[in-house]
């Protein structure tokens, strides 16, 4: 019996064994969970991604499908006009739950069929950034087709900077101008280099910058944009895009690149430094702009006047080579809009901030 008693352990023996690892395996699932949320950003937004298409887009599936009897009872039977463009005419809205939303009514023609719309709206109900302008829904019927934006209050930058009188324009100072010029240059690194296949816009302008109560800057109207891939990245398309605005390889008809962004962004910082339209009558913003600036000093020339000399000489003529890079004739010599967007990082610095521009109502607007 002594040896057996060596050789078959007691129940005792065994029971320890059997309590202790369930335990020990529930402590390590839960040291593993722990370790996955502290490294959340690095392992959840993987996962992720990959539910989302690995591309860093919004899933699709929480658009919502409006009624066209909702969309007439919330803009008064479309009476509530706020803008028209080339591609549709755009209605405040104000919905069941007191939300106000933007309802673009694209023009007939533009969409040749339900199949091409429905996958436009896919496409972009999964793009997603702070700085773009968001999809919410959308609506198709009796061969009508509508989006349903969220609502920007303070309009377009275009606006803003013509400050027409008698509008509820807001005076835009130099601080403000250069956080503007960072937003929107991120809105298009974002939709050049994190967006897979990558998006071009195609009609970046004043217009088509919209601004939060906060004055943060959004680009809108995607009605044009150019879903770029490996194989199509060299396609030529028809005429797209805003006279003064456009980038001149368009013009040419050649090949349609992200470039064509980067040249439109250049032209809009252009207007935000000097407050001047591409062409007036014979005046031409490149050509005053080329033949004024030839240094630090003679820069100081082209600024906004309403600015009244508030403004940061250093950065002002940082600017202005960022934009002369941008509008250069060939497409190859214009920066991508990450090295725009970084240089931009390095002149709000200059500013004296250690981050990014204060985003309080008060200091955004002045």
């Amino acid at each position: 019996m002594g040896t057996e008693a060596q050789q078959s352990p007691s129940k005792a023996e065994w029971q320890l064994p059997i309590i202790i690892t369930p335990i020990g395996v529930i402590l390590v699932l839960m040291l593993i969970f722990s370790m996955l949320l502290w490294f959340r950003p690095q392992f959840f937004d993987k996962i992720l991604g990959r539910c989302q298409g690995g591309d860093g887009m919004a899933p699709a599936h929480r658009l919502r499908v409006f009624k066209l009897e909702e969309l007439e009872n919330s803009t008064a039977n479309f009476t509530t006009k706020i803008g028209e463009g080339g591609t549709a005419t755009v209605y405040k809205a104000q919905l069941p739950d007191g939300r106000f939303v933007s309802v673009k009514a694209l023009k007939v023609g533009l969409w040749t069929s339900e199949k091409v719309f429905l996958h436009e709206i896919h496409l972009l109900g999964r793009v997603s950034h702070p700085n773009l302008v968001q999809l919410l829904g959308f609506c198709n019927e009796d061969g009508r087709y509508f989006l349903v934006y969220e609502y920007m209050p303070q309009g377009a930058l275009k606006d803003h900077i013509l400050r027409v009188p008698g509008s509820s324009a807001r005076f835009l100072d130099w601080r403000a101008r250069v956080r503007i010029a960072h937003e929107i240059a991120t809105a298009l690194e974002f939709l050049h280099h994190h967006l897979k296949p990558p998006l071009v816009h195609r009609d970046i302008k004043p217009e088509n910058v919209l601004l939060l109560d906060d004055g943060t800057a959004k680009v809108s109207d995607f009605g044009m944009c150019y879903i770029m891939s490996r194989k199509e990245s060299l396609l030529r398309t028809g005429v797209a895009g805003t006279p003064g605005f456009l980038a001149p390889e368009i013009a040419r008809g050649s090949m349609v690149t992200e470039k064509v962004d980067v040249y439109s962004y250049g032209i809009v910082l252009l207007v935000l430094i000097t407050g001047r339209w591409p062409y007036k009558g014979n005046f031409s913003l490149i050509e005053w702009i080329f033949e004024t600036v030839k240094d630090e000093r003679s820069a100081l020339e082209v600024v906004d006047p309403v600015l009244k000399g508030d403004f940061i000489p250093r950065q002002l003529y940082l600017m202005l080579n960022i934009a002369e890079q941008c509008i250069q004739f060939m497409p190859e010599k214009r920066p991508s809009m990450k090295h725009v967007r970084h240089a931009l990082d390095k002149i709000q610095r200059r500013a004296g901030d250690s981050g990014p521009l204060s985003r309080t109502t008060s200091e955004r607007w002045r």
